[in-house]
């Protein structure tokens, strides 16, 4: 009778992990519809999910995937790669080529956090190769531009160019004018970082010819912006203010690099209050904080203020040494 009661008890549990509650599908597919276009709404409805280890194997394996997604998508960083192997462990050896090709792009994208470039690159392979046979035009895009901000940050400007040039031509397969666009800018910027200006102004007017063809401002404004940067490397200091200006209309994280762009402008043409006024809206520089503190240094040195410009000659090689 023992023996009896612990079969019985054993096919429950076996049911009761197995299979996914009628509430939990609906949530998991009305997240997966979202996913793209309000990635916020589906991360709420996956957190609705109070239990994925009771899902079936198939539905936890999607709820990690899509999880994942939702994660990367509200920009929350995640280190801990045991929530994506849930997926790519799942997914490993079945024909569901997409779903596979995601996880492995997300669990790159956990690599990355890490600072594990040798694990990026591996899961970015695998990625790959899920991606290629899925036929999923979208996916590759995303793939292909991961890998060519990989080799951006290994500086090889001629790798960097041939992903971005296959990330542009697989969104423009799948339609996706929006990426397609990203993809435009990414080319130019290519050409830009390689002082090559006539070419990325070509790409950069391309990008912004399609952009205002579907009414997306953020683009344009951060067109604007490179545009403006490329007018001031060639010493055209009104046109780099009207284009930065433009690009100033729109709010975002990169607010600190456009106050010292317009600041630079300034410093260059001799408005030195016009610049600092801007460096005073800059609270924190992140990165730029050499350029930051050097504009800083150069506007003293102009008003012969030598001691303040000492200082921030001490800061500059001070934010050097903290970047590096």
């Amino acid at each position: 009778m023992r023996h009896l009661l612990f079969f019985f008890s054993l096919c429950l549990l076996v049911v009761s992990c197995g299979h996914s509650s009628p509430q939990d599908k609906v949530l998991l597919a009305r997240a997966d519809s979202l996913m793209e276009v309000h990635p916020d709404s589906a991360l709420t409805l996956l957190n609705h999910i109070t239990d994925s280890k009771y899902l079936s194997s198939s539905a936890h394996a999607l709820y990690a995937l899509l999880m994942s997604q939702a994660l990367d998508k509200n920009n929350i960083e995640v280190q801990s790669d045991s929530l994506i192997r849930i997926a790519t462990a799942y997914y490993h050896g079945k024909k569901e080529f997409s779903h596979a090709g995601y996880a492995w792009f997300y669990l790159s994208r956990v690599e990355g956090n890490r600072g594990n470039a040798e694990g990026r690159a591996a899961a970015l392979l695998k990625a790959q190769s899920y991606a290629v046979r899925s036929n999923n035009y979208k996916l590759q895009g995303f793939v292909y531009g991961e890998k060519a901000r990989e080799y951006q940050v290994q500086q090889q400007p001629d790798s960097t160019l041939f992903y971005y040039r296959l990330a542009y031509s697989a969104f423009q397969n799948a339609g996706d004018r929006r990426n397609a666009t990203v993809g435009l800018i990414n080319i130019a910027n290519c050409y830009y970082m390689q002082s090559r200006f006539d070419s990325a102004l070509v790409y950069f007017h391309l990008a912004d010819e399609t952009a205002r063809s579907f009414h997306e401002t953020s683009l344009h404004t951060s067109i604007c912006r490179f545009t403006g940067l490329i007018a001031y490397c060639q010493k055209n200091y009104p046109l780099a203010l009207h284009d930065l200006r433009i690009a100033a209309q729109t709010r975002d994280q990169y607010d600190y690099s456009k106050w010292i762009d317009m600041a630079m402008i300034y410093l260059q043409t001799n408005q030195l209050d016009s610049a600092k006024i801007y460096l005073n809206r800059c609270y924190d520089p992140h990165e730029m904080a050499p350029a930051y503190y050097r504009l800083w240094q150069q506007i003293n040195q102009k008003e012969g203020h030598l001691a303040a410009a000492l200082y921030y000659a001490d800061r500059v090689s001070i934010a050097k040494d903290s970047l590096s």
